[in-house]
């Protein structure tokens, strides 16, 4: 299992969670994207239109792993979500894929605080915010990259997230070609559903449990 943080975010915020894949007898390795963490303080790597490459990476490590049997997921929270998805979308050895507090478009969260440019303009290396906010547009999920995801998917979102509002979560799982794909929405949910952590964590580990199964070490790691 590979797990991605958002915009701004590091692979440590999301420990908890790996916890419960473990307890399931599921690999979990984080991971600091492109432009994430460790990658771009310590690395000096942005996310570009390559970032999918980086991803599958990522994905490559997890298959090597001699207790994995193949079967790989993605699990993204946040803008992390959104990058699953375009993994997923991509990449044929993905088993499964959760975005939890994700969306298609995370350029939408400019419409409501303009200044938060600024995290894209860290995450992607421009100084320039138009720059910066024209390479996450380009990797929008848009029809066709949504088509292209096939594997189950499993949407997890609050109704009053205000970081990325729910329709565009509603759009991915409504988009995507999915025969397996499940929508759970929770109508008191803020911001990846972190104030309903355990019982967050608890469905999405069975969820995942269902569909992946992997070996017994944790690990994390940057691109």
């Amino acid at each position: 299992m590979v797990q991605l943080c958002g915009i701004g975010g590091s692979r440590e915020e999301y420990e908890t969670g790996s916890r419960y894949l473990l307890e399931r007898g599921i690999t979990a390795l984080l991971v600091d994207g492109p432009g994430q963490g460790e990658t771009r303080l310590f690395e000096g790597l942005y996310l570009d239109e390559h970032v999918i490459e980086a991803i599958t990476t990522f994905v490559d490590v997890a298959v090597a792993d001699r207790n994995c049997d193949g079967r790989v997921g993605l699990w993204g929270n946040s803008a992390g979500g959104w990058l699953a998805a375009l993994t997923a979308g991509e990449d044929p050895r993905i088993a499964a894929v959760c975005m939890t507090g994700g969306t298609d478009r995370p350029t939408e969260i400019l419409d409501r605080y303009p200044r938060y440019v600024g995290e894209l303009q860290q995450m992607t290396g421009h100084d320039d915010p138009l720059q910066a906010r024209a390479v996450i547009e380009r990797l929008t999920l848009d029809r066709e990259r949504l088509r292209a995801l096939r594997c189950p998917l499993h949407v997890v979102h609050g109704t009053p997230d205000h970081v990325f509002h729910v329709e565009g979560a509603r759009r991915v799982y409504k988009g995507a070609t999915s025969i397996d794909k499940t929508m759970t929405e929770y109508a008191d949910g803020d911001h990846c559903v972190s104030n309903r952590s355990h019982e967050k964590h608890f469905l999405i580990g069975d969820w995942f449990a269902d569909r992946v199964a992997c070996g017994r070490a944790s690990a994390g790691m940057t691109g």
